[in-house]
């Protein structure tokens, strides 16, 4: 599948096997291109399982199920925690309404789109423990079990860690999500840049859609467009002239409100409206009262000494977590220097700025990349890149919005931190001053996508999607594990990467001496 059009490169398509007809003969391709730090995507995987519906509804009521029997009185059955992709703090919402907005959507008084992330759930160490039968079926699908059982893989070294050890927690691990095709630009469905210490298996189990009316299209355009503008003015001082309003502070002061409960619209006849508890990503309650249009709340407004802007898209106080509101809202014009000469003569075409969107240029430039049956965008970097990719968002890290919806004011490390996601134009940028791009392609049900530790990747859901991820260690990537684990230790102590602990050398210890008695048990017997 053509994924990337680097010139002069014969890696810009990746191997993408069917499930259905892999043979033993296959693993040495696969072989072939992991090697090479090439992710790797395999179709049709759910089709060699056992057909386990994986609707969102029968996991809940899986979960519940299993809780009954335990007569567990810890679990909440209704009550779960996720993730604003606005503000990205934790909101406190009831389970049917989350699947409720999963398959209908959620949209506030202005028609703009609440994107949650279910918050680990169920818990990622119990996720076998919870969903017994769902984890029976993600096993029995993964492919290339040599390396990616989690027990029994020969060449997973992670699966030769003693049973008697506390092992690192390698998943399965859910991710249940939001998405629309459209490309917001504040508050998408997004898994910001990052990289994984180890290698990783991602398979789409389960697909929604969230379509638009044309009205929410219209009010949707027209919140982009006031959003583009505002970037213009803060990134490059430019003001666009808009023929509706008068003054830039008219276009762009979307008031800024602290919420403590958000309502929020259901695109159904009835509008039903679905009770939102706010919570800082510290666990803390938020002040405040509604959010709308793209905006959250805050604990005071950032005052503007170049103009009446009112901050817009602003986040709780404290939060673990952090905002990754991008530079360009819409896809600004070709180049940076021609938006802000057309600008400054007013031939900017705000209507034209805003429709693009960044899952179109996947699907006019890449195969496989149809959204009627695709779910979730993914852009995956090389690790040979990393350095260029690195000094790019050193580069331009001021165009990115970030915590208070404000220009990204320090980077620690510009993966590491995971707050940046980039949209088509930072993409097209970096590739012209770069000359590099990612492997980018839209992951389809019942796909598996293979990730290398080491490489930069990002992901926006063009769906409703339900994801289950798995890690491994690979011979071929333990080189570069170990290399991350020494990179990540150099990081602050604060740092949230550094939460991410692999052991990668003990690992390594006990696969080799897995490994001999193994072959000491072998040549006794023979």
């Amino acid at each position: 599948r053509k994924c990337a059009s680097r010139e002069g490169s014969n890696g810009n398509s990746l191997y993408c096997p069917d499930a259905r007809d892999l043979k033993r003969s296959d693993l040495k391709h696969f072989q072939l291109h992991w090697a090479r730090g090439e992710p790797i995507i395999v179709r049709h995987v759910l089709e060699t399982a056992r057909g386990l519906s994986w609707e969102p509804m029968v996991m809940w009521r899986a979960v519940r199920q299993v809780q009954q029997v335990k007569n567990s009185t810890e679990y909440n059955f209704l009550k779960v925690q996720a993730i604003d992709c606005l503000d990205w703090c934790e909101v406190d919402i009831n389970i049917h309404q989350f699947f409720k907005g999963y398959l209908e959507g959620w949209f506030d008084r202005a028609n703009w789109p609440l994107m949650l992330k279910l918050k680990d759930w169920p818990p990622a160490s119990k996720f076998e423990e919870e969903l017994p039968r769902h984890g029976a079926e993600f096993i029995c699908a993964l492919p290339f079990k040599e390396y990616t059982h989690p027990r029994d893989g020969i060449l997973n070294l992670a699966a030769k860690w003693p049973k008697e050890l506390l092992k690192p927690d390698l998943g399965p691990k859910t991710y249940i999500a939001y998405g629309l095709p459209q490309e917001l630009g504040r508050g998408d469905s997004v898994t910001k840049l990052h990289l994984d210490m180890s290698d990783a298996i991602n398979i789409l189990t389960h697909t929604a859609d969230i379509s638009l009316t044309s009205q929410q299209r219209k009010d949707l355009s027209k919140l982009k467009q006031k959003h583009f503008a505002q970037d213009q003015w803060e990134f490059f001082g430019v003001e666009i002239a808009d023929e509706d309003t008068e003054t830039q502070s008219d276009r762009v002061g979307l008031k800024s409100k602290k919420r403590k409960q958000a309502k929020f619209r259901s695109r159904s006849p009835k509008q039903e409206e679905a009770q939102v508890s706010g919570a800082s990503s510290e666990g803390q309650s938020s002040d405040g009262e509604k959010i709308f249009a793209g905006c959250s709340d805050t604990e005071a407004a950032q005052s503007n000494k170049e103009a009446e802007l009112e901050e817009v898209a602003e986040a709780t106080e404290g939060g673990k977590e952090e905002i990754l509101d991008n530079a360009a809202g819409e896809a600004v014009l070709k180049k940076e220097d021609e938006a802000i000469d057309n600008a400054k003569n007013g031939k900017i075409d705000s209507d034209e700025c805003c429709e693009h969107e960044a899952s179109s240029h996947a699907s006019g430039c890449f195969e496989g990349s149809e959204h009627y049956d695709g779910g979730a965008l993914w852009d995956i970097f090389r690790r040979e890149d990393v350095p260029k990719l690195q000094e790019y968002l050193g580069k331009h890290f001021q165009e990115f919005r970030h915590i208070h919806c404000s220009p990204v004011k320090q980077v620690i490390h510009p993966i590491h931190d995971q707050t940046f996601y980039l949209m088509e134009d930072h993409k097209r940028k970096l590739k012209e001053e770069y000359g590099i791009e990612p492997w980018t392609f839209v992951q389809k049900v019942g796909e598996a996508v293979f990730i290398p530790a080491g490489c930069p990747h990002q992901v926006r859901n063009l769906k409703s999607c339900i994801k289950v991820a798995l890690d491994f260690v690979s011979p071929e990537n333990v080189d570069e594990c170990i290399r991350l684990a020494e990179e990540f230790r150099l990081l602050p102590q604060n740092h949230r990467a550094k939460e991410d602990k692999l052991e990668v050398k003990k690992m390594t210890i006990h696969a080799v001496n897995k490994t001999v008695e193994d072959l000491e048990l072998l040549l006794s017997t023979c």
